[in-house]
């Protein structure tokens, strides 16, 4: 069983590695424009993933535990 750091770093290593290599095709330019993508991409998952957590605290319409 892998131990929760060990996994983070898996993935840290991982994504350095397709960094490096997605860079050697781009521009300068178009890194900027891909590196801003994917932090929305990135952004709008975890609010997706927050939402979902939070859904039982918030209910359907987003007034609170009771739904009034």
């Amino acid at each position: 069983m892998m131990r929760r750091n060990e996994y983070g770093t898996k993935l840290v290593l991982a994504a350095t590695a397709f960094a490096l290599d997605i860079s050697r095709e781009l521009s300068a330019d178009e890194m900027n424009v891909l590196g801003a993508f994917l932090n929305v991409v990135g952004d709008q998952l975890s609010l997706m993933a927050a939402s979902e957590v939070s859904e039982p605290l918030f209910g359907q319409n987003g007034n609170g535990k009771d739904g009034g």
